[in-house]
């Protein structure tokens, strides 16, 4: 059976479990598979029982000279017409920085020493237009590729989103959240400013001034702590708002657990693993209208969807949740049921696996693992 390659910008990540859950579910399907990045993580930046991962996953950096310049000599002996061919390719392709082609040039020496060709980010459009084929983790980005290029238009597109294991572990056998007050309310985020938690803070010292009984606790760390503690200083919602810090996947899940309802306040996002989390836990989410969530959260059916930046609109969701504590249980069920539906780990798993099976060559024994 072929290898299969990862790369990624930082691996492992706290950030990005979606990265090491997909990694450990292709493992477990039997595929073998070459872990590799442009840097290692920080310090406490990943879960130690992915220091497993960390260990097997070659990374660029730091640069060692004679292995970039050795890797360079037997790609241009190994493939002499390819290399050549990539050197006025690597001139000729820019995004209107004359440094571009610099950084080219720096990019085809690491793809030498991985032996695959990689391009520059600004150079997306090429990269994508040349792929045999893209794997989406949701429906918004292809949609909006296709919008952004136009020369994507009979480009092969596969929508595998991520998941967890739903039937074994902390995401398996959901307890339900209860329906008693004061709300408990987590949002789990780095504290930078995209994720907005200034939001959710705005809109619970209103929910404070009219009545509404919760508790939240935040849980994540970044450069904007301070000043996040000191607005909540200034509203006098010590009492009822805790900033936990960071806290490993363990922690995360009991916190799920304490909660009844996942709040997120963020101006952008991808598909966020929190909101999967949450709804493996059989409970709500009230989360932004944007990019991929709206294909996450059914809303008013597993949970409450607002205008990004909408305090009022997040006070009033909280609100109604306050009002009908019933429906948490409601919502909180539905959103398993999505979850069973949407994000079980090891069906995506293997739909991935047959996407792999259906266009690559060499590729095809893949066929039975991923039917099961």
């Amino acid at each position: 059976m072929a290898h299969l390659a990862y790369y990624f910008s930082t691996f492992p990540a706290l950030t990005t479990t979606f990265a090491q859950h997909q990694v450990r579910a292709t493992e477990k399907l039997g595929l073998r598979f070459i872990l590799a990045a442009n840097r290692p993580p920080e310090p406490r930046q990943f879960h130690p029982e992915d220091e497993d991962l960390r260990q097997r996953t070659f990374y660029l950096t730091p640069v060692r000279p004679w292995t970039y310049l050795e890797a360079n000599l037997q790609a241009w002996r190994r493939w002499p017409r390819r290399y050549a061919q990539s050197l006025p390719l690597a001139l000729q392709l820019r995004n209107g920085s004359f440094r571009q082609p610099l950084k080219n040039f720096v990019h085809l020496a690491g793809a030498a020493v991985l032996a695959e060709h990689l391009l520059d980010n600004p150079l997306l459009e090429e990269k994508l237009r040349r792929a045999r084929f893209i794997v989406s983790n949701c429906n918004f980005h292809v949609e909006n590729l296709r919008r952004r290029f136009p020369s994507l238009e009979r480009q092969r597109f596969y929508v595998v989103y991520g998941g967890l294991d739903l039937q074994a572990g902390p995401w398996s056998k959901p307890e339900p959240p209860g329906a008693d007050l004061p709300l408990r309310i987590l949002h789990i985020g780095r504290l930078v400013p995209v994720k907005a938690q200034e939001v959710l803070i705005q809109a619970l010292a209103r929910l404070r001034d009219q009545g509404g009984e919760f508790w939240c606790r935040m849980v994540g760390d970044g450069p904007r702590r301070d000043g996040l503690q000191s607005l909540v200083a200034s509203l006098n919602l010590q009492d009822r708002v805790q900033l936990l810090g960071d806290r490993f996947a363990d922690e995360v899940a009991r916190l799920h657990e304490w909660s009844q309802v996942l709040v997120l306040s963020s101006r952008s996002e991808g598909t966020p693993m929190v909101i999967m989390e949450a709804m493996a836990k059989a409970r709500p989410v009230i989360a932004p209208r944007l990019t991929a969530i709206p294909e996450m959260v059914a809303d008013g059916r597993t949970g409450y969807l607002f205008p990004p930046g909408d305090i009022e609109g997040l006070a009033a969701k909280l609100a109604r949740l306050m009002a009908q504590p019933e429906a948490v249980v409601h919502l909180g069920q539905e959103g398993r049921r999505r979850a069973e539906e949407l994000f079980d780990l090891d069906r995506n798993a293997r739909e991935l696996l047959a996407v792999f099976a259906r266009e690559l060559p060499g590729m095809q024994g893949c066929q039975e693992v991923a039917a099961g």
